[in-house]
């Protein structure tokens, strides 16, 4: 079956980290019968320059000034051109042009019911507290560990008990905790009110708590010090639309295969550094298809980030294909019929 099908996707905007404190996502892959790549940026802080660092003794309390904003989600990737079958593709598909934030939501006027915990290189609990609601902006003392490659996890766990109380839980307890789809799919992105329930998080995996020039603030591996922490949102937003002309085949059925079933607090990676885990809950979402949108169509859903990194097979245009993708990405199916 020959023709033309043209899809456009509003880019995700994902909201997990990697171990650097300054973070850059590379391609992420979402497949559509040939494949399409999801590319995204973010930064989970913003630096300063380096100064002189005072040693501290490990595991002494000490108070850390932190500022908080949200992450923008944008991507400054140019939008691209994938084939299913080179020249003889049945589908047009491209990426969404332009740099888009935060895919036409709203966000929340301050962070709802903040914790901040802090672990040890392995996991092992050792300092932090639930801070209640927190503005934008605002200076927050906060107390935590002097100690030297250690984790923190943020996260703003919304005003509707999306995600239950972190507590004392280790690292491991943490990346058991989930939240359940129907919970964010009952978030309206429009609504501001309703917005206000999206939790948000950050999981710094390698960083220090030093002195420097008689304050305390979190260092990364590299030798920079936060200014601001930089939340993502819990759940992604994904729109696609769609032009189906395919001659004498109607588009009866559109499904988006292989999404994790649940939201990760924070997620346990592949060693690969991929997540969700492959051995994870996965299920297919239907697109409703009628007669009134089959040519012509759109459909908007939360989901949950699924980052399964880059694939050295998929070289060029006619390589990006199902076959080629990372086990357990998210790919579109779409189903005709003949007239």
């Amino acid at each position: 079956m020959l023709g033309e099908l043209s899809v456009n996707l509003i880019r995700f905007d994902v909201y997990k980290n990697n171990n650097d404190m300054k973070q850059t996502w590379k391609n992420k892959w979402l497949m559509l019968l040939g494949g399409v790549i999801l590319l995204g940026g973010l930064s989970g802080c913003e630096d300063r320059t380096e100064e002189a660092v005072v040693p501290s003794a490990d595991g002494e309390e000490v108070t850390v000034s932190m500022v908080f904003g949200f992450a923008e989600d944008s991507s400054d990737n140019d939008p691209q051109r994938l084939a299913v079958e080179s020249s003889k593709a049945a589908f047009d598909v491209n990426l969404s042009s332009g740099t888009m934030t935060r895919g036409g939501t709203s966000v929340p006027d301050q962070l709802y019911n903040l914790e901040i915990r802090q672990y040890d290189s392995k996991g092992g609990y050792k300092n932090g507290k639930d801070y209640g609601n927190v503005l934008l902006g605002q200076h927050l003392e906060v107390t935590l560990s002097a100690l030297t490659d250690c984790q923190l996890v943020i996260v703003a766990r919304g005003n509707g008990g999306a995600i239950a109380a972190l507590d004392g839980k280790s690292l491991e307890q943490v990346q058991k905790m989930d939240v359940s789809s129907s919970v964010i799919n009952a978030i309206d992105p429009s609504n501001s009110e309703d917005m206000k329930k999206m939790p948000y998080v950050l999981h710094l995996e390698h960083v220090n708590v030093v002195q420097v020039d008689g304050e305390y603030l979190i260092q990364s591996p590299e030798g920079s010090y936060d200014t601001r922490l930089l939340l993502k949102r819990l759940a992604a937003r994904l729109t696609v639309n769609w032009n189906y002309g395919v001659k004498d085949y109607k588009l009866r059925q559109l499904l988006v295969q292989s999404v994790p079933l649940n939201y990760s607090v924070v997620d346990k990676a592949e060693n690969d550094g991929t997540y969700p885990l492959l051995v994870s809950q996965f299920t297919t979402l239907e697109v409703p298809v009628t007669d009134t949108n089959a040519a012509a169509g759109t459909y908007s859903c939360w989901v949950p980030a699924n980052a399964r990194g880059e694939s050295a097979a998929a070289s060029s245009d006619p390589l990006r294909t199902k076959a080629n993708a990372p086990t357990g990405s998210a790919y579109l199916d779409f189903v005709a019929v003949n007239n």
